[in-house]
């Protein structure tokens, strides 16, 4: 399952709070799913970007889904004190956050997200894929979902996949 989403939107956030801890006890942590993160910032997000890069770049020291669920709970308001204190509370080293965050690459990255995402049809979020993933590691006969799904939906296609 690949979702496709921005810190800002607000019916990504409630996908992240409703839906996504339904699936990650269900589904992701039995390891019955894959579930991948991409990120898809709205040009009319201001702070979107800026809030991708600091999940990515915390993902780099394996505080990813801390992160996120912090950037989540502040609307996708990334600032100064949220990267403290999630940095504080996660044992982060900032230095090297703020580095990785500034780094070019990271960037490229996160167009090539989006790409991908313009590529699939994807124009808001959240959006989602699901499907099987092939023997080359490809997601495969997947079908994507645009907007809230609920946990339902997303149970049923799973479900049926898995016969």
């Amino acid at each position: 399952m690949v979702e496709f989403s921005d810190y800002e939107c607000p019916f990504c956030a409630k996908h992240n709070k409703n839906v996504l801890p339904k699936l990650r006890e269900r589904y992701i942590d039995k390891g019955v799913i894959q579930y991948v993160m991409m990120d898809f910032p709205l040009e009319f997000h201001a702070h979107a970007k800026m809030a991708a890069l600091a999940t990515r770049c915390a993902g780099e020291q394996k505080q990813y889904w801390p992160m996120h669920d912090a950037i989540f709970e502040a609307k996708g308001q990334v600032n100064d004190e949220l990267l403290a204190e999630v940095v504080s509370r996660h044992k982060l080293d900032l230095a090297v956050l703020r580095k990785c965050m500034d780094d070019p690459v990271q960037l490229d990255k996160l167009q090539s997200d989006i790409a991908l995402g313009s590529s699939l049809g994807v124009n808001g979020t959240p959006a989602f894929l699901i499907g099987k993933i092939n023997k080359n590691k490809q997601l495969v006969e997947y079908r994507r979902f645009d907007g809230v799904q609920s946990f339902e939906t997303f149970a049923n296609m799973i479900d049926s996949l898995k016969k």
